[in-house]
């Protein structure tokens, strides 16, 4: 696995760009972090939220509690799924058994899709296909960090 941080004075890295180039060549993913209010209706919370796509997973390989992360079909389909990390799950919901519940997010209702056990016991956080970021204001985003998976037989650091 390579993580590439972009310098600070550097914007970050282009998500169009990312997904243009790696495309089906070699996983390849990212995280765009930002503070964003969510809803259930009766209480709202201040949580980060990550805007990534759906080879997240694949990469980061973190265990499942329940239902599943989005997948690349909800992705490309802009698809206001939602899934939360087991300290979000809790916070907002009171478990982890949550899956097919909605989440309001700016006036959008988000289908929660799954909890995930990111290993961050402290922080509440929510994973979002970044295909939807432009309904929450995220335009022309840029990622703040990129994972990529090499595998010998298509990818070595170099070319990376």
């Amino acid at each position: 696995m390579l993580l590439a941080l972009p310098a600070s004075f550097n914007k970050g890295i282009s998500i169009e760009s990312i997904e243009r180039f790696c495309e089906d060549k070699f996983l390849v993913t990212y995280e765009i972090n930002f503070l964003n209010t969510v809803s259930t209706g009766y209480k709202s919370y201040e949580l980060t939220f990550i805007a990534t796509n759906s080879a997240w997973q694949s990469i980061n390989a973190f265990p499942m509690v329940s239902g599943s992360f989005f997948t690349k079909s909800a992705y490309d389909a802009k698809a206001l799924h939602a899934l939360l990390n087991v300290k979000a799950a809790s916070i907002i919901l009171g478990s982890s058994n949550i899956k097919g519940k909605v989440l309001n997010v700016q006036n959008k209702s988000f289908l929660i899709t799954g909890v995930i056990d990111d290993g961050d016991d402290e922080n509440g956080r929510i994973y979002i296909p970044s295909s939807t970021g432009a309904f929450l204001g995220l335009n022309s985003a840029f990622a703040s960090e990129l994972l990529v998976l090499l595998s010998q037989e298509c990818v070595d650091e170099v070319y990376a």
